[in-house]
């Protein structure tokens, strides 16, 4: 019944604990002041002859000095120093996200000028065919200072007339509007003339238009130019039929700061619903005008645009949960070194970091499986809950999201260490419930040889628990990898980050020519000072006695429009390449094959190499990948980017060594989450934060009433993925103990 009860609260209580207690039923109780059994082959190993040292290819834990006879400490409250520990770099304090400024273009003063209704400083006339071309019209005027609108569809002798919109000092008002209209003119002259050589060239004969068409043509106008009039200040003495008023919260978020001068970014909520919106600052209120329906639509809109600003400032989610998948609970934790990956620096000396990653130490009669088995189901049942709600949070965030499951060594960041080299579980346990808390986990597997024959061993071992990902292939071992980069330059509104994908050709595959084209390409934009994407959900179930940890994380920045993106940064994007014929022959230990000029606030890149398999019958793909990371020292004088150049005497980057990583996701998730990079102003997204369709069943699975099945089934998969990885790591474990002569590292 006792179990029962415990799991049953962890369904619905996420911020559930269960409570470290003796429990005779189940045959587990504290250990205090004990003695370790002493085993004769747990004695410290005999001294390597200076020849196996030297071949020797992995590092082993060295034994403590006492051997196997050392007393674990006496449990004690307070055993832990009070003072936090920092391992490497450690993140800041859970915090809100700042308010975030909406992606629009402010209004420069002729737009201000038109939205207050006031006369243009100017005209110019347009023929009738190029006046479609809004595009280049607007970036004219946008870059001499104006603005151009034109509210009449008639057009005269084919020409229609726009007005010119400017600043309003008279003299600079007169330069602008003659700096628009001839550079205007000399667009025009060069439209038609290239119209009118390739109409000689041809003989062709101009056929004019269907009167329908041009009703249909006239119709259109019309519409968009009444959708744009609601961008403007209301008209003077105009009765509406309702108004209504939205209170803004101003102490908590300045409508200015976030929404624009003039609050553009409410301007798709103003065409779409058709209704005027102004600010009353003294008031702090907006007015809504406009038929009683779209007054009520305008209001909605925008209180799911409160929505949107809220969402953003949601705080995030970071636990560390344990679970213990050999049905072995240790008595007590030590920390065991973990070697970081090395890194050749830009002088050409090798750097090599160092970590704690706890470990368990345990006495044989001490397995506890009945906690083991409560304590593994509750946590993951927490864990599945803190998604849920994260994802329900999420459903009026706007912005780019990555969710991923990564297998990797857990590390600790900021903690207290033990007082005599040993953590009692519970005191593990009851520090990792601090604020103050912190750990990682590794890019990388965290074991470099059995990452070394990982891919080897999936294609040629895993036929039964993954198949290709393509479904054109059959085999494993046919795989063909896609290669990413992914490069952060340095920008003081937050860096911004480039991702390029390339695949291989389909029509070269079966030939001896390979050539890979680009797939995919993004640019976003960190939050400022961070380096990063922001981490707005962090789970780790970790298993102690291997150290290894399944990470849940959700990753959020902010997507860039690549035409907004520096002239520098788009030719540095349009310039990257893979060297296709070495890709072709990429071999585990080939150097990665990207070529690129680093440019000046260039400060890193990541290149990887991946191979991707889906899990079977089940929606959820597995990734492989081999990546490398590049750091690049910018100098002190590192300029915004749009003023970056190419920087020949900079300092070499720092070059870390290859390493393996492992991850798990569904495709279906990044097009769940496209509708938040896309979201509009003022809408939620369509998708639901439920079970069945974030963690579906698998494929051909009985029908079941239990809305959780699929993330049962998903734990059922990913403990397979560690049981064979685990695998290797003791076949990789006894190679190297052969290669030691057979003498057995403790």
């Amino acid at each position: 019944m006792a179990d029962y009860e415990l799991s049953n609260t962890a369904e619905w209580d996420s911020e559930y604990a269960p409570a470290s207690k003796p429990d005779a039923e189940h045959g587990w109780q504290e250990v205090v002041n004990k003695k370790r059994a002493f085993k004769p082959e747990h004695q410290p190993a005999p001294p390597l002859p200076q020849s196996a040292q030297q071949d020797s290819r992995r590092e082993f834990r060295q034994p403590h000095e006492t051997g196997c006879r050392r007393q674990p400490p006496v449990s004690q409250s307070g055993a832990l120093l009070e003072k936090w520990q920092n391992e490497g770099t450690v993140q800041q304090p859970q915090q809100q996200l700042r308010p975030s400024k909406f992606p629009i273009s402010d209004d420069g003063p002729g737009e201000a000028l038109w939205r207050a209704r006031k006369k243009p400083a100017g005209e110019v006339r347009i023929p009738e065919f190029l006046a479609s071309s809004a595009g280049q019209y607007k970036a004219i005027a946008r870059r001499c200072g104006t603005f151009v609108f034109s509210r009449n569809k008639q057009s005269i002798d084919g020409e229609m007339i726009f007005g010119i919109w400017t600043e309003k000092e008279i003299d600079a008002a007169k330069a602008a509007v003659a700096q628009t209209v001839q550079e205007i003119d000399a667009w025009i002259e060069a439209a038609t003339s290239e119209t009118r050589r390739r109409a000689a060239k041809r003989f062709a004969k101009v056929a004019s238009r269907k009167p329908e068409e041009r009703e249909d043509d006239e119709r259109e106008w019309r519409r968009e130019v009444r959708r744009q009039t609601y961008r403007q200040d209301p008209p003077p003495n105009k009765r509406f039929q309702a108004i209504g008023s939205f209170h803004w919260p101003i102490d908590e978020c300045r409508p200015d700061e976030i929404l624009g001068s003039n609050y553009e970014a409410l301007d798709p909520i103003r065409m779409d619903c058709s209704c005027h919106i102004t600010f009353h600052a003294g008031l702090g209120v907006f007015s809504v005008a406009g038929t009683a329906s779209q007054v009520k639509a305008g209001l909605r809109r925008l209180l799911l645009t409160c929505f949107q600003i809220t969402a953003r400032q949601v705080l995030p989610v970071r636990k560390y949960l344990l679970r213990w998948p050999q049905e072995t609970v240790p008595a007590y934790l030590y920390l065991e070194q973990y070697d970081h990956p090395v890194s050749l620096t830009n002088n050409g000396m090798p750097l090599q970091k160092h970590g704690r990653s706890p470990r368990g130490e345990y006495l044989e009669e001490e397995a506890r499986p009945a906690r083991a088995a409560m304590e593994t189901a509750v946590n993951t049942r927490r864990a599945r809950n803190m998604i849920i709600s994260m994802l329900d949070k999420l459903h009026y965030f706007r912005g780019s999201i990555q969710m991923r499951i990564r297998l990797g060594t857990l590390l600790l960041k900021q903690y207290k260490p033990p007082t005599d080299d040993l953590y009692d579980l519970d005191e593990y346990e009851r520090m990792a419930d601090e604020s103050q808390f912190q750990a990682g986990v590794t890019q990388e597997l965290g074991d470099k040889p059995t990452e070394e024959r990982l891919i080897d061993h999936v294609q040629h071992h895993a036929g039964s628990l993954l198949s290709p990902l393509d479904s054109m292939l059959s085999k494993l071992h046919e795989v063909r990898p896609t290669f990413f980069a992914e490069f952060t330059f340095h920008d003081s509104a937050g860096d911004l980050c480039l991702k390029i994908e390339w695949h291989e050709a389909l029509e070269h595959r079966n030939s001896d020519k390979v050539e890979f084209v680009e797939k995919e390409r993004k640019w976003t934009r960190f939050e400022r000072d961070s380096g990063n994407a922001t981490p707005l959900l962090d789970i780790n179930l970790t298993d102690l006695n291997s150290g290894w940890a399944w990470q849940f994380d959700i990753l959020a920045s902010q997507p860039v429009d690549a035409r907004k993106v520096p002239n520098t940064l788009q030719n540095f994007a349009n310039s990257v390449r893979v060297d296709a014929v070495p890709a072709a022959k990429l071999k585990t230990k080939d150097p990665f094959v990207l070529r690129y000029n680093a440019l000046s606030n260039l400060v890193h890149v990541q290149e990887r190499t991946c191979y991707r398999y889906v899990i079977a019958n089940s929606e959820f793909n597995l990734e492989i990948s081999r990546f490398q990371n590049r750091i690049h020292h910018p100098r002190p004088s590192m300029a915004a980017p749009r003023n970056a150049a190419h920087a020949s005497s900079r300092a070499e980057p720092d070059i870390s060594e290859p390493r393996w990583s492992l991850s798990v996701y569904r495709e279906e998730w990044g097009k769940l989450f496209n509708e938040n990079e896309r979201l509009p102003v003022g809408q939620g997204v369509e998708w639901k934060g439920e079970m069945a369709k974030w963690f579906p069943a698998d494929i051909g699975s009985e029908a079941s009433e239990k809305e959780d099945k699929g993330w049962s089934q998903l734990m059922d998969n990913l403990g397979q993925i560690e049981a064979m990885i685990a695998k290797l790591k003791a076949e990789t474990d006894e190679e190297d103990e052969d290669l030691l002569g057979g003498v057995q590292i403790a």
